[in-house]
């Protein structure tokens, strides 16, 4: 029987992180996003400047990086039950950007990132420390 990718990763199981909403006791989910999300987000801050008449440069790149990380959020906050992207808090990335205050980007954005770092390190055996044997 031929491996599928189905078979590696499952049907629609996807890593979600449970979180508290910063100030509240209120729990949210960071849905890992995939590599087409990333790519969606991308594309949609860029089309976002496009409609606006912004060229990309060195004046509009924070803007940019506010618009992307604006774009993560809208694809990554989920209730936190949920394993689907089905589950966003926000209907679409116009009321995220209504909703959603630039530290709080930053804050989902941060903890997403560290959930990443910390799966790929998971993945990776660290090898046993060296350590010197003093003679007897």
């Amino acid at each position: 029987m031929k491996l599928s990718i189905a078979d590696i990763l499952g049907k629609d199981c996807r890593d979600v992180h449970v979180v508290k909403w910063p100030g509240t006791e209120k729990s949210v989910g960071l849905l890992m996003l995939r590599c087409s999300e990333i790519a969606d987000a991308y594309f949609d801050a860029r089309e976002r400047f496009r409609r606006k008449g912004l060229e990309i440069d060195e004046s509009t790149l924070q803007a940019l990086q506010e618009e992307l990380d604006l774009q993560y959020c809208y694809r990554m906050l989920v209730d936190p039950e949920a394993k689907i992207a089905d589950a966003r808090l926000f209907k679409d990335a116009t009321e995220a950007r209504d909703r959603l205050d630039s530290d709080l980007r930053v804050f989902f954005c941060d903890k997403h990132a560290g959930f990443q770092v910390a799966r790929v390190q998971s993945w990776t055996p660290v090898p046993p420390a060296e350590t010197e044997e003093t003679p007897a």
